[in-house]
């Protein structure tokens, strides 16, 4: 059963944690600060991907229901089609929550938590987010959370498993018959070797295909992004004064900007020029007021 976000009129799959989400969501809306754009977006690519993740997990699933696990080469593709989009949409599903969470604090601390470049929007991971939180709010439930998702290895597997399937191969298959039962024939894809982050020696990670494949990892990736969620909720409540627009500290409301855009040819493209954005002087800002 479905449920909708109220945040963006989505429905959902009823494993989001919805009223999290659109709890996080409704507290940041008032913010106008730049890096508050950034969280907000970030944080409707997190439902978009999430719930694309959802989708090509009922299609995987269905599809080997449908045609088993050694199907003909069309319907293998198709198979294999749903677990590379799965694990994909998975894994930034989680990029997206972690970003989203760095812009978050970015508007209550924009020194800390910095995004007023490309190069530093693009170096922002999970493990900077969670570097970051550590020493600005340590010992908040929210860092806490961001904490435990970085150390499971569940995560770590998601993030090797992606990282094969898009940038060096598609898995092989193996399978076992059972001559006496035949109920008991099993397929599992050929052990992906991963490397624990901190280890010298790799792992090989054993997948079962069937039905329950994709199912189980989207059961931990829901439960993960939750707990994230309602620690975020308690969080922006918490501080939910500075996300108020005009009503936050003038130190940190900044300008709004106007991006100029060149036209050559049939494409546009952001004109080659510098963009200072340059905080207000208090005078300036009540002279504006």
């Amino acid at each position: 059963m479905s449920r909708k976000l109220s945040s963006l009129g989505l429905d959902m799959p009823d494993d989001f944690p919805v009223d999290a989400y659109d709890g996080v969501s409704a507290k940041i809306q008032p913010a106008r600060e730049v890096t508050a754009q950034e969280a907000k977006m970030a944080l409707m690519a997190l439902a978009y991907r999430f719930l694309a993740c959802s989708d090509h997990d009922s299609a995987f699933s269905k599809l080997v229901a449908e045609h088993g696990v050694a199907p003909p080469i069309q319907q293998r593709y198709e198979q294999e089609r749903e677990l590379f989009n799965f694990f994909v949409n998975g894994l930034s599903a989680i990029e997206c929550l972690s970003y989203s969470l760095h812009a978050v604090a970015g508007i209550i601390d924009s020194t800390s938590f910095p995004l007023d470049t490309f190069k530093k929007k693009k170096a922002v991971s999970l493990e900077l987010t969670v570097k970051r939180f550590e020493k600005r709010f340590p010992g908040d439930g929210l860092t806490q959370a961001l904490h435990s998702l970085l150390d499971d290895k569940e995560n770590e597997r998601w993030e090797g498993i992606r990282n094969i399937l898009t940038h060096r191969v598609t898995f092989g298959r193996a399978f076992s018959k059972n001559l006496s039962f035949p109920e008991l024939d099993t397929a599992c894809f050929h052990p992906v070797e991963l490397k624990p982050k901190g280890e010298d020696k790799t792992e090989l990670e054993v997948i079962v295909i069937d039905e329950t494949t994709t199912r189980q990892r989207r059961e931990w990736l829901s439960a993960s992004i939750t707990k994230v969620l309602v620690e975020a909720e308690t969080f922006v409540t918490r501080n939910e004064e500075l996300f108020r627009g005009s009503d936050a500290p003038l130190s940190l409301r900044l300008k709004p900007i106007n991006i100029p855009f060149e036209a050559d040819g049939a494409v546009s493209r952001l004109a080659d020029k510098k963009i200072a954005i340059e905080q207000e002087s208090d005078d300036t800002i009540s002279a504006n007021e």
